[in-house]
């Protein structure tokens, strides 16, 4: 049985107060509390007598007692550390460890034998520098770092020697080290030896001086790394490993997080982390940039890089393996590096010249990239995977299948326009180049805007949209709500500049002979240089017109491809009389094979519209053609000032000779958007879009004699009938807009009698049914 001493306590208890009294004081700069308690000083402690207690009771615990108050202090401010005496750096001795060290080589076999052979003993080397300088010292300097690193370069592990004392230098060496590998190596060390030397408390002078020797020494080693990527064979490489450009390769794609994990099992091991490619690319292009060394030092690479076997893989951006990802990222950290951002646009294979329109995207340098997307023609086991037989799957199951992809894409496409921005910024020269490939491609497509087009013969639909998604974020700064960069887009872009060829266009009112002789009048073709938005702007709608409006018309083609495949399936069904009968096993076969062409036309509709139809690329297309159809009516508009106010109508009976002699394309693309809009997504147009398509469509129906073409007013109509029909038995999009719009109240309806007349009295008798068409839409 225990027993409380509250004597003891309360002594003890007084003892742990005046020590903790004292610890207080002392960190508050004060001197100690004068007490009756025991001395610090070591004189005997006199207690204060206390009554003798009773004689205490057994209990089984203490009973709590009150603790003092805890005094708070605030520590005082740490006093600065005087400064340390710098201490004296050896020069010569760091200058031949750092030498050593780096390298991994030395001229005294003692040396090398105390390291195991891990330092090289370069014997050839030190006999010849015997030889020349008898009694030579074995320090090395940074006179002697080429000759270091070429002897250690020319040693070859594969190859016998009858020198017995030299076997164990041979037999030491990595036999799979490749040079790239080993100069990565030193690299890394150079760095750890900078680092460490900067820790350290040398004088000033000392540290400059070394920083000065290990600046040498790194311009060695990436050279020498250069060379070999530029010249594996330079030197003895290891067999049955890749050398030179694929070496950088691997360490590039690895950058990417969801593709280093699938790249782990590969046979090639990347040497740089992550973490070390950057540098190491930042020192090869400061070493290269002059005289264009760059072309030569990591163009391979870059083309490697860019097509990689994994882009072709039939699977694409479904396939389980993510290398793309991985591509992306290295060209991402390549770009953002000036000087190879500006080498990149200077490659041959950057915009290759003699290639045909359906070639291009395969040979030039970023064509792959910019292949990879869902389209069915080109990536035909994504519709086969993803939208196999989509009547007899659920919805939601279709649905995770659509996000899927459009997720995939626009990873995809964001990514791409990073990069072609990258190029865009790194100099004048680059974005000439970038320009100069936009109008490359619209040159070599100029018949794929056309009606009977072999697809074999032009750029894929995949190819020609991710280009037009890249351009719509270009147009992005200057499209802004209120318009205020608008007057900055050149008027007679077409009449001064070269990148665009008209000669096979239609004009909106013009003959192609009165267009040239206009384009002389005005001091010809390149009479004046332009700036980026203009070029940017004309570009987008030219690629606009040849490649996103193309994809779109070909979706329509297959949606009236499987509209008569529908009806033909119902009326062999319908058609009850083969069976029975000797041709019944021929009519199932008919109908099986038809069923199953219709279930791979929906598919490949579905693969259409999972990117047509992206919320995110709807949006930034309606933007645009918001803005276009603006910048038209702001043309010709004889106040300049549209949409601020709007536009009085109806315009005056003079069309402007610029207008006249713009390419009929850029009304054509606007009204056919706004039909697609209406017919497939017309609940886009709900926030940003209703207002401008029918400022558009009343400016022209007012003013009927600014367009030549009566099937692009015939198109207007029809793209109001179907925006005054309701939709997921809703409200129609235009029923409130129209009978609230200012001008739509004014103009509406006289514009349609005034059209209807138009109608009525001009056309061939054989036209009844264009007719009859154009009267079906008025009437709605």
């Amino acid at each position: 049985m225990y027993f409380f001493n509250m004597d003891l306590y309360a002594t003890f208890t007084q003892m742990f107060v005046q020590i903790r009294s004292k610890r207080l004081a002392k960190l508050q700069g004060l001197s100690p509390p004068v007490s009756s308690g025991p001395s610090s000083a070591g004189t005997p402690a006199t207690t204060t007598p206390v009554r003798t207690p009773a004689p205490p009771k057994p209990i089984h615990a203490p009973s709590p007692r009150s603790t003092p108050p805890t005094v708070v202090s605030t520590p005082p401010p740490a006093k600065k550390k005087a400064p340390s005496t710098p201490v004296h750096l050896d020069l010569p001795k760091w200058e031949h460890e750092m030498i050593s060290n780096v390298f991994k080589v030395t001229l005294d076999k003692e040396e090398a034998e105390r390291s195991g052979w891990e330092s090289v003993w370069l014997k050839s080397l030190a006999s010849e520098l015997d030889s020349e300088i008898s009694g030579s010292t074995k320090l090395l300097s940074e006179d002697l770092i080429d000759s270091l690193l070429i002897a250690r370069l020319e040693l070859n592990p594969q190859t016998m020697s009858d020198d017995l004392e030299f076997l164990p230098v041979l037999a030491s060496l990595p036999a799979e080290q490749t040079v790239f590998e080993y100069l990565v190596g030193c690299w890394r060390r150079l760095n750890g030896v900078r680092s460490s030397l900067l820790k350290r408390n040398y004088l000033p002078v000392q540290v400059e001086k070394a920083t000065a020797k290990l600046d040498k020494v790194r311009d060695l080693i990436i050279s020498y790394a250069g060379f070999t990527l530029q010249d594996p064979g330079m030197f003895p490489q290891p067999p049955g490993k890749p050398i030179g450009a694929p070496e950088l390769v691997a360490p590039l794609v690895s950058l990417s997080s969801l593709s280093a994990p699938l790249l782990s099992g590969s046979t090639t091991i990347s040497v740089l982390s992550p973490t070390e490619v950057e540098p190491f690319l930042q020192d090869l292009a400061r070493r290269f940039e002059q005289d264009n060394e760059l072309d030569g030092v990591l163009g391979d690479v870059v083309y490697s890089l860019c097509h990689h076997p994994s882009l072709f893989r039939p699977e694409g951006l479904a396939g389980s393996d993510s290398t793309w990802r991985g591509i992306i990222s290295g060209l991402e950290a390549l770009v953002g590096i000036k000087s190879i951002a500006v080498m990149i646009t200077r490659l041959p294979s950057w915009n290759p010249a003699g290639t045909a329109a359906n070639n291009f995207e395969i040979v030039s340098l970023f064509g792959p990239l910019l292949r990879l997307g869902i389209f069915s023609r080109e990536w035909p086991q994504i519709s086969a995977t993803y939208f196999t037989k989509p009547s007899e799957r659920r919805g939601q199951d279709m649905e995770s299948a659509i996000a899927s992809l459009r997720g995939t894409l626009k990873t995809l496409q964001s990514s791409l326009f990073q990069i072609f921005n990258s190029l865009v910024r790194a100099s004048a020269e680059s974005r000439e180049g970038v320009l100069q490939f936009f109008a490359r491609v619209i040159a070599l497509n100029d018949r794929r805007a056309g009606m009977q087009v072999d697809p074999n013969t032009v750029s894929s639909d995949t190819f020609m949209t991710n280009l037009q998604a890249i351009l719509f974020r270009f147009c992005e700064p200057f499209m802004d709500a209120n318009y205020t960069k608008i007057d900055r887009i050149e008027r007679l872009y077409f009449a001064f500049s070269n990148r665009i060829d008209l000669k096979d266009e239609t004009r909106v009112n013009a003959t192609t002979k009165e267009a040239e002789e206009w384009v002389q009048q005005l001091g010809g073709k390149g009479a004046a240089a332009q700036n980026f938005i203009s070029d940017i702007f004309y570009l987008t709608l030219a690629m606009n017109h040849r490649g996103y409006m193309k994809t779109i018309s070909n979706y329509e083609d297959l949606q009236k491809e499987s509209s008569e495949l529908h009806r033909h399936v119902e009326m062999l069904e319908g058609d009850g009389s083969w069976r029975g009968t000797p041709l019944q096993a021929r009519m199932e076969h008919a109908l099986n094979t038809a069923k199953a062409e219709q279930d791979k036309i929906e598919g490949m509709q579905l693969a259409y519209k999972t990117q047509l139809a992206d919320p995110e690329l709807v949006f930034r297309s309606v933007s645009f053609v918001n803005f276009v159809s603006t910048w038209i009516i702001r043309f010709v508009d004889p106040k300049r000032t549209h949409p601020n106010p709007l536009v009085e109508l109806p315009l005056p009976n003079d069309v402007p000779l610029e207008f006249r002699m713009q390419p009929e394309f850029l009304l054509e693309d606007v009204i056919d958007y706004h039909v697609f809009l209406m017919r497939e997504t017309p609940q886009s147009l709900e926030l940003s879009g209703k207002n401008e398509m029918l400022v558009w469509s009343l400016t022209f129906l007012t003013s009927t004699w600014y367009i030549k073409n009566p099937f692009l007013k015939n198109k207007m109509i029809e793209a109001l009938s179907w925006g005054v029909m309701s939709y997921d038995g809703r409200r129609s999009l235009l029923s409130s807009l129209v009978n609230t719009h200012p001008l739509a109240l004014k103009h509406l309806v006289s514009a349609l009698v005034h059209f209807y007349i138009e109608v009525e009295q001009t056309g061939a008798s054989s036209q009844f049914y264009d007719k009859f068409s154009t009267f079906t839409c008025l009437f709605h």
